[in-house]
């Protein structure tokens, strides 16, 4: 089967003979799935609220790594179970219980693909000022919903693609900043520690990765059941907290170099490089999206006795990125209107 055949599977346990890929598989799709603009805009929240950069990054590396547990842990399920997270959760909470954490799941598919449109258009609009956002917005989803339309194969061979491209520039440009001195002792210094902004963006940082936990085995229910859960934790592991940690490392350093604070014109100011980085965010943002789009119809998939999966993703995932495209272009909008000066 290639990433170009549709997927045909949706919640049913998948056949031991349709079984593929590796447990170092695991390890690109969650780094890629971690390489977008708003896994960068997150990171600098500390740095926006003046906390200095040193600690931010401190808070991010710990909180992903404490968060990372626990979201890895339900990876050793997939390769034994063959089914997704959610409908995992009818032995904990049985059948009424599973339904109920389902639709909260489906819901909140959609507030992450809402945040992560918009951190994409943005990145778009740093590269192309003239593109209305709006447009870039409902480009993006309308590319997210065509690549999760063919399914896990397809998600699991573009997520890779973006990951290492990404991570190239992504570490050349921390290099760059250092080499430079846009970085440097007194810039990561700069600002005051507070316990409370510490804990919260370690806070923060752990939560990205706990958010994972219930659509962690989608992704690995695929591989062979020889496979260990040791390997299948460990992959998945290494995956998203170094892809996560690494970019929001990068966003707390780029927002250090501004006095806005923020990530994105951080990374705008920069030159070839932030520009480079800039535009696979826009890729990559796509890509981020799919698991909004796919997780989230596997859990509505929870509701429905219906078993095709091009069908049950061609009406739902359709639906879902037609609402979202809408969503993120009012926000977008609202908040334009919000901080624009007032006309005389």
């Amino acid at each position: 089967m290639s990433a170009l055949e549709v997927e045909e599977r949706t919640v049913e346990p998948i056949p031991v003979d349709s079984r593929h890929g590796r447990p170092r598989d695991l390890f690109g799709i969650w780094f890629g799935f971690n390489m977008a603009p708003l896994t960068l805009v997150t990171g600098a929240l500390g740095v926006a609220l003046g906390l200095p950069a040193i600690w931010t990054v401190t808070a991010l590396i710990v909180g992903n790594m404490l968060g990372g547990l626990t979201m890895a842990f339900h990876a050793a399920q997939g390769p034994t179970l063959g089914v997704p997270q959610m409908l995992q959760a009818r032995g904990q909470f049985g059948l009424h219980g599973a339904t109920i954490l389902a639709a909260i799941q489906a819901f909140v598919c959609v507030g992450y693909m809402i945040s992560a449109l918009i951190t994409s258009g943005q990145s778009l609009g740093q590269l192309f000022p003239s593109i209305n956002t709006g447009l870039g917005i409902t480009a993006i989803g309308v590319i997210s919903f065509g690549i999760t339309f063919f399914g896990f194969r397809m998600i699991a061979a573009t997520a890779q693609f973006t990951a290492y491209i990404t991570a190239v520039i992504a570490i050349a440009l921390l290099v760059f900043l250092v080499a430079t001195g846009r970085v440097d002792g007194a810039t990561v210094t700069s600002g005051e520690f507070s316990a409370a902004t510490f804990f919260l963006v370690l806070g923060a940082a752990a939560s990205w990765q706990v958010a994972y936990g219930p659509v962690v085995s989608d992704y690995s229910r695929y591989l062979p059941p020889v496979t260990g859960p040791r390997s299948a934790f460990w992959f998945t592991y290494l995956g998203s907290v170094v892809g996560c940690s690494l970019m929001m490392c990068l966003g707390a350093l780029a927002a250090s170099t501004v006095t806005s604070g923020d990530a994105l014109a951080g990374i705008g100011a920069i030159g070839a490089l932030g520009t480079a980085i800039l535009a696979l965010f826009v890729v990559s943002g796509t890509v981020v999206n799919t698991v909004n789009i796919y997780s989230g119809q596997c859990a509505r998939s929870r509701f429905s006795t219906r078993s095709d999966r091009a069908g049950t993703s061609v009406w739902s995932g359709g639906r879902s990125s037609s609402a979202c495209c809408r969503s993120c272009v009012w926000s977008w909008r609202w908040r334009r209107r919000r901080t624009s000066p007032p006309t005389s």
